[in-house]
């Protein structure tokens, strides 16, 4: 898990939701702002019936109701989430019979409007503009796979980012364009989440995700032979009960731990180059090409294939897991 940083272009956001959530068909300016002044008012009507403005950041104060919960930190969305957990499927869904003589629930048609709304959100592309925007380009979920965009010779786009409700739709869909319950997530971890409700999410700032550590447990003698005889470890380094409980619900919702297991060649390679690059080993070359490396962190990063610094874990796949790997073998400081 690797915490997102706060997105930059908020009012950019806000802007593409009041694009959308007016018809693109007025062309008077006047009229737009007239129909979206209406749509507005149903909006925050709606929104009022669970929350008042109570619930959000004083840095909001001049956004309507609605425009807050686009803009609304996590820890807003947290409060709201905790006060409408227990009676989320009276507030949100209906029981109907399908044409099979099922039961089922579904979304309330009031409420559809929020979840429509990203739906056209999507139509406009904004899982890929958020990437582009955030300057990510792997799962933070994960930190395993890359989440760039991809673009063909004619125009059409085809992504492999995805954005995860972190408060699924389905359940709670008044979070449904709230910027900071979107995650942006390789599609591996966005169907195997699905609508499961997990521990801790990437926007979460209340917690040092760097607690958690990614290490290895030799199984026999000849691991440095066989990869297939390191098996990788989650450690904690803190004794805070609450985040541990919410980290491991994380792995092991999204099978995290048991994925990591399948690169431990990748491990094998990091703990030979430890043993071949020592600090005096990296000064020799540092000594040697001038002209190539600026510092033993270069050296470091070029060696070894990945980031180092944790502002750059969003950077590349298994960013972290190197990072933890080379603290635990001495070649950085802890």
């Amino acid at each position: 898990m690797i915490e997102l940083p706060y997105f930059k272009e908020e009012n950019w956001y806000l802007e593409m939701i009041k694009k959308v959530l007016v018809d693109a068909r007025f062309k008077d300016e006047n009229k737009r702002r007239t129909a979206y002044a209406n749509k507005l008012e149903n909006i925050n009507q709606l929104i009022a019936e669970i929350v008042d403005e109570t619930y959000f950041s004083s840095e909001y104060e001049e956004y309507t109701l609605f425009e807050k919960l686009v803009l609304a930190p996590y820890s807003d969305l947290e409060k709201i989430y905790r006060k409408i957990y227990n009676n989320a499927d009276d507030i949100f869904l209906k029981e109907i019979v399908d044409k099979n003589g099922d039961r089922k629930k579904v979304i309330k048609e009031k409420w559809k409007i929020f979840y429509k709304l990203y739906d056209k959100l999507i139509d406009k592309g904004i899982n890929q503009q958020l990437i582009q925007k955030y300057g990510i380009k792997c799962c933070p979920y994960c930190n395993e796979n890359f989440i760039v965009n991809r673009k063909k010779k004619n125009g059409k786009k085809y992504t492999m980012a995805q954005l995860d409700h972190f408060f699924p739709r389905d359940k709670y869909p008044i979070f449904s364009v709230s910027l900071y319950n979107l995650v942006p997530s390789c599609s591996s971890c966005n169907h195997i989440k699905s609508i499961e409700e997990i521990g801790i999410s990437p926007h979460d700032h209340s917690y040092n995700f760097s607690h958690l550590r990614i290490s290895y447990i030799p199984q026999k003698s000849n691991w440095l032979d066989d990869p297939r005889e390191i098996k990788v470890s989650f450690k904690y380094d803190v004794e805070d009960i609450e985040f541990k409980e919410k980290m491991e619900r994380n792995l092991e919702v999204m099978a995290i731990q048991s994925s990591y297991n399948s690169h431990v060649d990748y491990i094998q390679e990091i703990l030979k180059k430890a043993q071949i690059y020592s600090k005096e080993m990296r000064n020799d070359l540092l000594n040697s090409f001038p002209e190539l490396f600026s510092s033993d962190d270069e050296i470091i990063r070029i060696v070894f294939g990945n980031y180092i610094d944790a502002t750059d874990f969003l950077k590349r796949p298994l960013s972290k897991l190197t990072r933890d790997l080379l603290e635990e073998v001495g070649i950085i400081d802890l």
